[in-house]
Parts: C-alpha cells; structure tokens; sequence
C-alpha cells in the first residue's frame, strides 16, 4: 500500500457539536470560560480546566460525526481503499484549537475505525494564527502555516492530500492556492452535513500555472535578504548591487513586498509563492524553466534575422572549432557575400559570459576563419524589467576594451519584454529591437 499523509487544520466543530447536544451545562460553562478568554496555545499546560473538559467529552468524540475533522478523514480513507494514511493535526494558536487536536489524536478512534489510519500526530501549533489580532493572524500566523505545510511539502510532496475542512476559513484561499501551485489534492466537506451523508470535494486544479519571472529576476539580490531579515528599509535595498527604485516599485506593485512604517518586507502572497519558486529551484526544475523561457526568446530573434537577411545564410547555433575543440558557439550565424554576423543572445543579467568570452578570445575564431569578410559581433540583450544601468555601463567598458580588435560590435535591448512573456504570438520588429546608445 502506499503511505499518504493527510494535514488536517483543527477548528472548533468538536466543541460545537457537544454543545449542541445541550447535556451538560456545566461542562458547557467551563468551555465557555475558557473560549472567551482567548488564551495563546502556551498557556494550555497551564490551563486549570482542561482536565475537566477533556473528562466530559472523551466519550462523545469516538464517533464519526464528533466533528468535522474525524468525519471529513475518515471520508478520504474511504475514497482511497488502496492507501495507508497518517495524519497530521494541525491546531491554531489557541488553548481550545489544540485542546480539540489532543481530544482526536487521544481518542484512537480514527485508528479504529479504519486500520488504514497508522498513525495520528499532533503538531506544533502554528503561533500567531487566531482571530483576535488581525495584522498578526496574516503576517505572522499564516506565513506560519505556510511554512510549516511547505516543510511538509519538502519531505513528501508526492504523498500528501491537505483537509480543509476544519480550521480557520480564512485560511482556504491560501491553502487553495498552495494546492495549486505544488498540486496537492485538497479535501473538503460541509459541517453541516452528517458524516453519513456528507459529500467529499475535491478543489479542483485550475487551468493556471504561475509566473516566477519577477523570482527569477530578483531572486539572488532582494528576496532572499528579505526572507533572511526581519524587514530592511528603503536605504538597506538601495545598498545591494544593481538594486534600483524602480527594482523596489515592481515587487510592491505586484504585492511581492510591502512597505510597514519605512520597513520592508515579504507579504504574504510573496512568502508563498517564494516558498513555491525556492522548491522549483531546489529539485532543479528552474533551470528547465527558465531555458524554455530563454529558447523561446533566442528563436524569435532567430526569426527576426532570418527575415531581415533573405537572401542570406542564416544558421542557429553554429559551433567553431580548434583543434577539434569547441572555442564558439554563434546563438545565430548569419553569411553574407562579404560580411559574416555573428549574433549573441543573452538576458542582461547573464552579461558576464558575454565578457568571459572576450576575456578568452572565443570570437578571434572568426576573423581568422572568414578572412576577407567583414566580422560583425552583434549582442542582442533582453529582461523582464527596465535594464539596469550598471549593465549599460559595463557594455560601454567592454565595447571600448576591445573595439580595436573587433571595429563591428553592435549591442541591442529587446524593449517592453514584459509584455509578451505569456503571449506567444508575438514577433520581433526594428521597433522592438533597439541598438543601445554607446
């Protein structure tokens, strides 16, 4: 069988139903006591009542409609018969959340009634996630969350459903999306509904898939500071290389960061979807992501070369050779009757292998090999964002270092890239293409 583990949220619904039987007052004053004082889950060793109100209601929750977390379980056991599970009770940050957990995990009755369950665990519970302090319950309560079911999602991704049922509703959305981003099944029944009626939903997978392209751009000189420091401030950002204020309006714009009394930080939404990008990275898919990206972007300026020269040849990724040893690969080779062009396509953040290249002499291949023709080295350089102005700098310090050797250097920027990464119905124009002015 496989093993699967079921996060499960703890809310409130054990308490509730008992409530509802309306069979014990004073067990119902006691309760209310301490739900009313809202106390921190820290405090439930202290908690003087909590022997009491563990005694009365011991017996009620070995049933499967005590409350929604044992009904909704037991439900996706069902619908699984061919899987061992383990569950993992999540509780909130509350006396009563994490009395509830204790109640399930202590009654073995998910155990006994299906011997599929192997095993059922209480979890830490998540600090700051309640509803009485609203900034803290999202910047500190469900970044909390977050982090704890994508430790989770580090262990075992491929073995995991997540049910939502209990809990916090507030917390749906984010645990939806989550779902969405690392495909993980998640589960839901109505409370309202019996256990021998309830109907188990999957949320279905939406036809989106999102963009870590600003991840991808500002991932090495902001986000990571930002997850690593509790908050920078607007001169912190400013110190860190090739950061500029256009860098620090793009992330706010699109709620990657947010500004708190001069202090910046990771939203919410930030922290997730950098949790969802770093896992990317970590099994080494981002690589494949972002030379899709890059393949994509060098074959429409292949395209554009092929229809500027017709009657020329025009190669893509044309290799030369020393000595039977690779010394240049051209991304685009174009051969005229006296002129040859070899074409150069990079993000502008990778202009550093365009210097190594010069720095080793890959491209004196070419005036040697094609004497008699004029060599012409054009650089096509292209970014999600306004190109930074260091770069504009160092292609100035490197056209001018080797311009004696090469008199035919042109550098261009693909312009308002942003605005076709997710169209790929798009072509490369005279109008987009534009020379940088050295």
């Amino acid at each position: 069988m496989t093993a699967m583990r079921i996060i499960a949220p703890v809310g409130l619904s054990l308490f509730s139903n008992y409530k509802h039987k309306g069979n014990d007052s004073g067990w119902n004053r006691n309760y209310d006591t301490v739900k009313d004082r809202n106390e921190r889950a820290c405090k439930y060793k202290s908690e003087s009542r909590i022997a009491t109100l563990k005694k009365g209601i011991e017996k009620f929750v070995k049933s499967d409609n005590a409350c929604a977390e044992i009904s909704s379980i037991l439900k996706i056991a069902e619908k699984f018969p061919e899987n061992e599970f383990s569950v993992s009770l999540l509780p909130s940050d509350t006396v009563v959340s994490l009395l509830a957990a204790e109640l399930i995990k202590d009654s073995k009755w998910l155990e006994n009634r299906c011997s599929r369950i192997t095993k059922v665990t209480v979890e830490p519970f998540i600090p700051g996630l309640q509803v009485e302090e609203e900034q803290e319950f999202i910047q500190t309560g469900m970044s909390n969350l977050i982090q704890t079911i994508t430790n989770f999602i580090n262990r075992e991704q491929d073995n995991l459903l997540i049910n939502i049922t209990g809990g916090y509703k507030a917390t749906i959305p984010y645990l939806t999306i989550m779902g969405q981003i690392y495909n993980i099944p998640l589960y839901y029944t109505f409370e309202e509904s019996s256990a021998a009626n309830s109907q188990l939903i999957r949320i279905p997978q939406a036809p989106v898939d999102f963009d870590f392209t600003l991840f991808d751009e500002y991932y090495d000189d902001i986000l990571k500071s930002l997850k690593k420091e509790e908050g920078l401030s607007k001169q912190d950002l400013l110190k860190i290389p090739k950061i500029t204020d256009k860098d620090i309006e793009a992330l706010k714009e699109t709620d990657h960061i947010e500004d708190r009394n001069g202090q910046f930080f990771l939203t919410l939404m930030g922290k997730l979807i950098l949790n969802a990008f770093e896992n990317i990275r970590s099994r080494s898919f981002r690589n494949d992501y972002s030379k899709l990206r890059s393949d994509i972007i060098e074959y429409k300026v292949f395209e554009y070369y092929v229809e500027k020269y017709p009657d020329a040849k025009v190669v893509h990724s044309r290799i030369f050779e020393e000595n039977k040893r690779a010394v240049l690969e051209s991304d685009i080779f174009v051969e005229l009757d006296n002129q040859i062009i070899s074409v150069e396509v990079k993000p502008a953040k990778q202009f550093r292998e365009i210097e190594k290249k010069f720095e080793k002499g890959n491209f004196n291949c070419l005036p040697e090999q094609y004497r008699g023709k004029t060599v012409t080295l054009e650089f096509v350089l292209y970014s999600y964002i306004e190109m930074n102005p260091i770069v504009i700098e160092k292609i100035k310090s490197l056209h001018n270092q080797y311009h004696a050797d090469f008199s035919n250097i042109k550098w261009y920027k693909i312009d308002h890239l942003d605005k076709y990464k997710k169209d790929s119905h798009w072509k490369i124009t005279d109008q987009k293409l534009t020379e940088i002015n050295l």
